[in-house]
């Protein structure tokens, strides 16, 4: 429990305050202040602009697969676009989990590099056949 005038913290048990001598009553216990809450609806909207961009990368990555198979090179601008972009989404994904940030990072370039590999062996596959 707090005193209310002077602030010090009192014995659970204390009728009084041993700094300033006030009363201490139960309404200034711990339990009944109330801790302030995060806003909620701006780290809801945070998680669905996740969800939003983790679906447009789905889209970029199946259009890179299709390009791909029908043996298309993919632009250079292109693949670093998807290599940041992933990169960016792992970082706030893994922000979001409450971890750290980087390794979010890290792993989506992984990912996006191991797709850009993928999809020039498909390019190389399909190219080989004509």
């Amino acid at each position: 429990m707090h005193c209310t005038k002077c602030g010090t913290v009192a014995l659970a048990n204390a009728k009084f305050c041993a700094e300033c001598g006030s009363p201490i009553s139960d309404s200034s216990s711990e339990k009944d202040i109330e801790t302030p809450k995060a806003p909620v609806v701006a780290a809801t909207r945070k998680v669905i602009s996740l969800y939003i961009l983790g679906i447009l990368m789905a889209f970029g990555y199946a259009f890179l697969f299709i390009q791909a198979s029908a043996g298309q090179n993919v632009p250079p601008q292109i693949g670093y676009g998807y290599i940041f972009w992933t990169g960016v989404l792992f970082y706030y994904w893994w922000k979001q989990r409450a971890r750290k940030g980087w390794r979010g990072a890290l792993i989506g370039t992984i990912i996006a590099l191991v797709a850009l590999f993928a999809a020039g062996f498909i390019v190389g596959v399909v190219g080989h056949g004509k």
